[in-house]
């Protein structure tokens, strides 16, 4: 299939290599999923040149690119060089190893996980899938629960917890010791996973003891600060500061406006559908990763400006997600994806990277509610445009810089006149 691709020693050992149709099958797959020419070249090249070598040193097909003998060839293929030159060597390894029988592989290296234990097995999967199933929380909810809980059970067997008989109100309390290092809010959210699982594990007879109560309180000091705000001057700096003359700048422009404009979280943007977008009603409409609530909003001239500008150049993909990869394959960005690097980008074109503090996308989130708040919209509204469940939610944007009341106290030669 490839041999018009290749000369002199590759194309003999391409056309006698065990592994061509594997490489054929893959390289067809990278050129279907629209893989630049260079890239496919180079990949070709590289898994010629590993099957010359599995075939000359009799080793049987790796089942991944970390097992030793890949990592020993790795020493042998690149034992110095760029770093940018060995992830191009490693990541077509990588795909030329772990590609399904439809030329099909993941972006990132699937690591593999160490089994878990025990108590882990017994205790916390049943409770993730009851979290899963029937509190219907989001896989990122899950996942931060899951590092809690990895912790505690790591405690617990450090501890030489074995089953119920050997948990107590004592080493429950012990394992917050553990948690050295921990800032206030992670803190919290041990204790809130801990206190959870408790009360679901007693309520369902997985413990004969309620052990909530040995669940530390952590206090919460939900009032101590200011929450970071960019100015409006900041706000449009950052925007206009954004090259749209070229593919990958619309898309940024598109995302941030988004977030600057209504306050929308990244999960909400990274999933935004072509089907939320209704044109002839003038809305956005769909439902809140967070809350599983519907959110409905008017589809502002700027940002419906921003939309099409975008869509108009945006490569051609099976995927309902507005926005995607720019690098083959084209795709959804990743569920952990929150746009840093979309933010941090506009924060050094617009010259205010410096700044100290919060620099995510959550900004705009912070910094839209607190003008709302300058405008004198209500908190029902300021609610509503943000999408919280609650409306206390946005209590936290009454709080007040110092420095902006400076600008509208009177002196003392005023209080005593």
């Amino acid at each position: 299939m490839f041999q018009n691709r290749l000369h002199g020693d590759y194309l003999h050992w391409y056309l006698k290599s065990s592994h061509k149709d594997r490489i054929d099958l893959i390289g067809e797959s990278l050129i279907s999923k629209k893989y630049k020419f260079a890239v496919v070249q180079n990949h070709l090249l590289e898994w010629i040149r590993l099957s010359r070598y599995l075939s000359e040193n009799n080793l049987s097909f790796p089942p991944n690119f970390l097992v030793k003998e890949i990592q020993d060839y790795m020493k042998i293929r690149f034992p110095k060089g760029s770093e940018a030159r060995r992830r191009g060597i490693r990541a077509a390894i990588r795909i030329f190893l772990e590609a399904d029988n439809m030329g099909d592989f993941s972006r990132r290296i699937k690591i593999k996980k160490s089994p878990r234990s025990f108590l882990y097995q017994q205790w916390i999967l049943p409770h993730l899938n009851y979290l899963r199933h029937d509190r219907n929380l989001a896989e990122s909810t899950l996942r931060h629960r899951q590092t809690f809980f990895e912790k505690f059970i790591g405690y617990l067997e450090k501890s030489s917890v074995c089953c119920e008989e050997d948990l107590s109100f004592q080493v429950i309390i012990d394992s917050f010791v553990d948690l050295d290092g921990w800032g206030r809010e992670m803190r919290l959210g041990y204790a809130s996973a801990l206190r959870g699982f408790f009360k679901w594990g007693y309520s369902e007879n997985l413990f004969q003891q309620d052990f909530t109560n040995a669940v530390i309180n952590i206090r919460r000091y939900s009032e101590t600060k200011l929450p970071e705000v960019l100015s409006n001057e900041e706000v449009e700096k950052i925007l206009s500061s954004i090259d749209r003359g070229n593919q990958i700048g619309k898309r940024n422009y598109a995302i941030l406006i988004l977030a600057a404009r209504y306050g929308l979280r990244p999960v909400d943007i990274r999933r935004l559908s072509l089907d939320n977008i209704h044109w002839r009603k003038g809305i956005i409409a769909f439902t809140q990763s967070k809350t599983g609530v519907p959110h409905t909003l008017p589809l502002l001239e700027d940002v419906a400006d921003a939309l099409i500008d975008y869509l108009k150049v945006r490569p051609s993909n099976n995927y309902r997600n507005i926005f995607i990869r720019h690098l083959a394959p084209y795709e959804p960005f990743s569920a952990d994806n929150n746009f840093s690097q979309v933010m941090n980008a506009a924060l050094i074109q617009a010259g205010i990277s410096q700044r100290k503090g919060l620099r995510g996308i959550y900004l705009f989130r912070h910094s839209l509610a607190t003008r709302l708040l300058k405008e004198g919209k209500s908190f029902k509204s300021i609610s509503d445009i943000l999408g919280h469940s609650d409306v206390s939610s946005s209590f936290k944007y009454t709080k007040v810089d110092i420095d902006e009341l400076r600008t509208v106290s009177i002196s003392i030669k005023e209080v005593m006149s």
